[in-house]
């Protein structure tokens, strides 16, 4: 299992959770260290 990636789909899915938690006030580091 070392060679795994993350699907392109689960990357945008993630950012787009930091955008909604940053629109929400939170930092952009506090958002990618939660998700």
């Amino acid at each position: 299992m070392a060679n795994w990636r993350p699907k392109p789909e689960e990357i945008v899915s993630k950012l787009r959770q930091v955008e909604v938690l940053m629109g929400q006030g939170m930092s952009r580091l506090d958002a990618i260290r939660q998700i």
